[in-house]
């Protein structure tokens, strides 16, 4: 018997509002705990802003490039 195996990539979009700290007046992008986890990301990870240049703008987390691997607390060996 064959068995056939379909993925189906679904894609979320999420929309976030900037919001400004009250006492920095910073601009500060809230991203939701349930797309921090989906990204693998972590509170204190360094994000890297890239302009698509048609309107839009990717956030990815920066990526150690002696390391070739994204950085984050988990995976820090400076110590």
């Amino acid at each position: 018997m064959l068995k056939c195996w379909t993925s189906i990539l679904v894609t979320k979009i999420y929309k976030i509002k900037l919001e400004e700290d009250p006492g920095s007046d910073d601009l500060v992008l809230p991203i939701p705990t349930e797309l921090l986890n989906q990204m693998g990301w972590d509170i204190g990870d360094d994000l890297v802003w890239t302009d698509n240049f048609d309107g839009s703008y990717s956030l990815a987390k920066e990526v150690d490039k002696l390391k070739k691997k994204a950085y984050n607390k988990h995976n820090d060996d400076s110590n």
